[in-house]
């Protein structure tokens, strides 16, 4: 199996490719004892997927997983302390109720625990944008410009026991329009619960 070069795709990308690569699927194999925290058996060669709406978790082999990410990636650096793999992909699901998850971001970003600092220009901006009710919260689906990517995580296993893991957090793929969209908006991403969001206000 040929890997992925990693140099030209995010964990995240690799990670959405690997999750739809028929081929990996079928020739992908995990071997030893298989994690004892995974829902489900694991007795097949193909690789295992418990999912809740885009939330997507996929059981490797670590040579898969060095294969697919690269030997030079995080993914692979921990995978050769294991033989197993746990790889999971969240933050691209869409709220359900939209209108109740804009006002939990907007009480999110209001609060102490968003972190702004009056004392830097731009987020004194952003905050006085929030107190007057300019920010605009949007959703995922609703800008797909933005070519969302999901968080990656993964946990090593060996033996059947956790040895540790990582994430990787880069939600939006397209930073050139991001960066662009700077020159005239206010704006930030953020995450709540398996929702990402973006919000910006015009300046």
């Amino acid at each position: 199996m040929s890997s992925i070069n990693t140099t030209l795709n995010s964990s995240a990308s690799v990670a959405l490719r690997l999750l739809t690569d028929a081929s990996a699927r079928q020739s992908s194999q995990t071997t030893g004892i298989q994690p004892k925290s995974v829902i489900g058996t694991l007795n097949s060669a193909s690789p295992k997927f418990a999912s809740s709406s885009s939330d997507t978790k996929i059981i490797l082999s670590a040579q898969t997983a060095i294969n697919y990410f690269g030997p030079g990636s995080d993914v692979a650096k921990a995978a050769s302390f294991g033989d197993t793999v746990e790889v999971q992909t969240t933050g691209l699901d869409v709220p359900v109720d939209k209108a109740a998850f804009r006002q939990q971001v907007l009480d999110y970003l209001k609060s102490d625990a968003a972190g702004y600092d009056a004392r830097y220009p731009d987020q004194a901006e952003f905050m006085k944008a929030l107190k007057d009710g300019k920010v605009i919260i949007k959703t995922v689906d609703e800008t797909s410009e933005m070519n969302w990517q999901p968080n990656v995580s993964w946990t090593i296993y060996k033996d059947g026991y956790a040895q540790g893991g990582g994430v990787t957090h880069a939600p939006i793929g397209n930073q050139a329009l991001y960066d662009e969209m700077s020159a005239t908006r206010g704006q930030t991403t953020g995450m709540i619960g398996s929702h990402m969001f973006y919000a910006y206000f015009a300046k």
